[in-house]
């Protein structure tokens, strides 16, 4: 069940910690002495947008978060696998700081409950839906960083992490969608008819998403999202792998 209590509630019989933020630190165990970055951290923008003085939204902290992850997890890589090149390590690398891996690792703190979600974003599963998770843990980690320094946010997302980490070292992770999609189509003849298109780019500079689509025979058959081109390639081509008989038409 979701818990929803106003931003104004802020003061009223927390010690001046909202009662959302001192929820999570409880069950988590946490111990912040600035709040207001996980209060922001749990802000999505159409919950920012509908009440003006909230204090913002988790945006800048994921920008952040984002690049304390890509640090933290290279960190671990490279100290645990001094036997593999640097483009093995970037792939695994990848496939740990991807939206599916993150949104997983959201899901696993049961951190939707805890969002601060507009009305119409909160109607239409805004809790579950992979990219908020995903943007929503890396706020958190910035959150984190902001309050403790590097090295004990890199100790608590190793403590989150390790099966993942584990299983990306083995290889359990790697997922080359594309690769599987172009395979299926040269096996049933087709792959000259299968086209990738990045369609656009939207959101800021410095935080560009990417929109690929793909197309069979001219007939546009999947979408995908990505912070990269290749992302976005990625996404869509799972998307189409999951089309039941999508070569026999």
């Amino acid at each position: 069940m979701a818990l929803r209590p106003n931003h104004n509630q802020a003061k009223s019989g927390t010690g001046g910690i909202h009662p959302l933020v001192l929820k999570f630190c409880e069950r988590e165990n946490l111990h912040l002495a600035e709040t207001q970055y996980l209060l922001q951290a749990l802000t999505h923008p159409t919950y920012a947008f509908e009440h003006s003085g909230c204090g913002g939204d988790y945006e800048r902290l994921e920008y952040l978060g984002d690049a304390v992850l890509e640090l933290a997890v290279s960190d671990f890589l490279y100290k645990r696998s001094q036997d593999l090149p640097e483009g093995q390590m970037t792939k695994i690398r990848a496939s740990l700081v991807r939206e599916e891996t993150l949104a997983k690792l959201a899901r696993e703190l049961d951190l939707g409950p805890y969002l601060l979600l507009g009305h119409g974003e909160d109607l239409t599963g805004g809790r579950n839906k992979d990219s908020n998770l995903a943007n929503a843990f890396e706020a958190l980690l910035a959150a984190l960083y902001l309050n403790w320094g590097f090295a004990k946010t890199l100790a608590w997302l190793e403590g989150k992490m390790g099966k993942l980490l584990e299983q990306a070292l083995a290889g359990e992770l790697l997922s080359d969608y594309k690769s599987k999609l172009l395979e299926q189509a040269q096996a049933a003849h087709q792959v000259d008819l299968l086209e990738f298109s990045v369609s656009h780019v939207s959101g800021p500079v410095h935080k560009p998403v990417f929109s690929a689509v793909i197309y069979l025979a001219g007939e546009k058959v999947a979408e995908g999202r990505g912070k990269s081109k290749k992302q976005a390639e990625q996404a869509a081509a799972k998307e189409a792998l999951a089309i039941n008989k999508l070569f026999d038409r």
